[in-house]
């Protein structure tokens, strides 16, 4: 679940800011860290992705870092990113977005599926789509863009 932390060291709010999305109702601060907890007798906290990053699978929520460390260096691949598309039915499903290394072939969904089931995923967190990009969609710092990723995967329909 997501991160919430409170103390003497959290600050009060944003300066000119409603801050009714920043803090719970019990007033604890909203990180949009994604936890788990971990370790022997569940004493560490793992830190797995963002919040707005999360794929909501019927549900069912995913964490697409999980599925893009797999996928990245793996099938000869240069880049790849998995992000949400909307569906009817489940409200999102999961697509592989991928960049392969220069003259390589891309590889299939089905490909990418037997690689990440190898890996010990989950079918319910498969991808049902792929999308193949010349680069995918960065910010200054490096970081995958999901959500202009995600706009660019439903464009292509």
């Amino acid at each position: 679940g997501e991160l919430l932390i409170s103390g003497a060291t959290v600050f009060d709010g944003y300066f000119s800011h409603s801050n009714e999305d920043v803090f719970s109702a019990d007033g604890y601060f909203r990180t949009g860290d994604l936890v788990e907890i971990c370790g022997d007798g569940n004493r560490f906290y793992r830190i797995v992705g963002r919040c707005k990053d999360i794929i909501n699978r019927g549900g069912v929520k995913l964490s697409p870092s999980e599925l893009d460390g797999l996928l990245e260096g793996a099938l000869g691949l240069a880049e790849a990113a998995v992000c949400a598309y909307a569906d009817e039915d489940l409200g999102e499903k999961v697509c592989a977005c991928v960049v392969p290394l220069e003259d390589a072939e891309p590889p299939t969904l089905e490909t990418v599926r037997e690689h990440l089931s190898s890996k010990g995923v989950a079918r319910f967190k498969l991808p049902e789509r792929l999308e193949v990009f010349a680069a995918l969609p960065r910010n200054p710092l490096g970081k995958v863009m999901r959500n202009v990723l995600r706009e660019q995967v439903e464009s292509r329909g």
